[in-house]
């Protein structure tokens, strides 16, 4: 007997379906495996067969799982089978595994490194993009937690970011250094929840894309904007610099000469000391007024188009350091000059070299207090393809507040009137137009160096 469900299913009529046997309802391809499966469930031994073919009346094949069990009817031997079409549910399955295989392929074939991780920081799956940017394989790293590949900062942060989009149940993206084998390197990492069967989040699925080139690109031309910027203001300051000295150059020199025979004519008419002193310190005054200017011309003069050339170090910084002999010695500051003569040449312009020597050592002199006996070295070296002159001295330090804003143009510590806060900013306005950057070492209350970097 069959009953209505088994005849839709094979598409026989009833009268139809009792004149058949075992062997006239199975594809012929599978009738050997058909017949080796009913006879096995007749003699009891199994119960249960899974994904027999079944041969409807129009010649399709329908899939069935089969449970049966021996029986006997009127005194004869039978078996009852219940049949349950499982044919949409393999066509699901297949559907299914096809899905995965896809998802499989585009994970281990994906550029970024994909991992899954829960909440106890352990990985679950690790696509080979990720294991080989590691050094291994996938199968090395199942089961890991993060304290064993990485660092415990950067894995702590990883798993609290693991944590927070579990216990959130939402996405996040960030991006940051980490260290893969040793290297510290940029990555843009998107993490987003997982959840099981039954709707509850329970990991999350990390993507890590490697953008050490593009943040490299990116920092590249951030430094290459800063240094235009730096040409442009350093041109118009320079440009509004030469304009002010040749303003006021011609009225101040004759006015220092006026000065200056007016002080010849008191001192032959003999007249009195106090008018003589006060012609002194008019001439003393405008002497400081005229220097003023010759920063201002310096200035102008640095922004100038004047061609790098070869130059060698040591006669520039000897011939710096000349200059301020009287003036170190006034204050007590001797200066010592190590490693310049073993350093090679370099391509700069020489009176940004000398302007840069100046203002090192002019400051380290007016530092000093001249109650005791200070040094100044300018010692040179070459570190990684690089030279370095470092101008280090021993005159007290700069005070903590200013350290941000010694390299800002008209930042000065000086008293009114004795500086205009340019030396630092051309300095470093000079050494950027090179290639190069200048650091400060300061030690409050015991003194500070100056590091110059040029490119070799």
């Amino acid at each position: 007997m069959a009953n209505k469900a088994l005849c839709d299913m094979t598409g026989y009529a009833p009268r139809e379906i009792i004149q058949l046997g075992v062997q006239d309802i199975h594809p012929e391809d599978s009738l050997p495996h058909a017949l080796d499966t009913f006879a096995r469930q007749a003699r009891g031994e199994l119960r249960l067969a899974t994904n027999i073919p079944v041969k409807t009346k129009d010649g399709r094949t329908v899939y069935a799982d089969i449970n049966a069990i021996p029986i006997s009817l009127g005194g004869t031997a039978c078996v009852m089978g219940a049949f349950r079409d499982v044919t949409e549910y393999r066509r699901l399955i297949g559907l299914l595994q096809e899905s995965e295989e896809r998802y499989r392929v585009l994970v281990e074939s994906a550029g970024e490194a994909i991992a899954m991780v829960d909440g106890g920081g352990v990985f679950l799956f690790m696509n080979m993009t990720a294991a080989h940017r590691l050094g291994g394989e996938p199968k090395d790293y199942i089961g890991k937690t993060m304290w064993d590949l990485f660092p415990k900062v950067i894995a702590d942060r990883q798993v609290d970011s693991v944590r927070e989009v579990i216990r959130a149940g939402g996405g996040m993206n960030a991006i940051g250094l980490t260290e893969v084998q040793g290297q510290q390197r940029w990555y843009n990492t998107t993490l987003e929840p997982i959840k099981d069967r039954t709707g509850r989040i329970v990991a999350a699925l990390i993507v890590g894309r490697d953008i050490q080139e593009l943040k490299q690109a990116q920092d590249e031309l951030e430094d290459y904007r800063q240094k235009l910027h730096r040409a442009e203001q350093l041109a118009s300051i320079g440009a509004l610099s030469a304009r002010v000295a040749h303003e006021l150059n011609q009225p101040l020199t004759v006015c220092r000469l006026s000065l200056q025979e007016a002080d010849s004519l008191v001192k032959e008419a003999g007249c009195s000391t106090t008018a003589a002193e006060a012609l002194q310190e008019a001439l003393e005054g405008l002497s400081d007024v005229i220097s003023r200017v010759d920063q201002f011309r310096r200035l102008a003069r640095q922004s100038s188009t004047e061609e790098p050339k070869v130059v060698e170090l040591l006669p520039v910084v000897s011939r710096a350091v000349g200059l301020f002999e009287d003036k170190a010695r006034a204050k007590r500051v001797g200066i010592r000059v190590e490693g310049i003569d073993a350093l090679p040449a370099v391509c700069v312009t020489r009176s940004d070299v000398e302007q840069v020597c100046s203002v090192l050592i002019d400051n380290a002199i007016q530092a000093a207090d001249g109650r005791k006996d200070r040094m100044l070295t300018i010692r040179g070296e070459t570190v990684d393809s690089r030279i370095v002159l470092r101008f280090e001295d021993d005159c007290g330090g700069i005070p903590v507040e200013h350290v941000d804003q010694v390299f800002q143009l008209f930042f000065t510590t000086k008293p009114s009137g004795e500086g205009m806060g340019m030396g630092l900013w051309i300095v470093d306005q000079i050494v950027s137009k090179a290639g190069g950057k200048v650091l400060l070492e300061n030690r409050v209350g015991e003194g500070s160096t100056f590091v110059i970097n040029l490119p070799m």
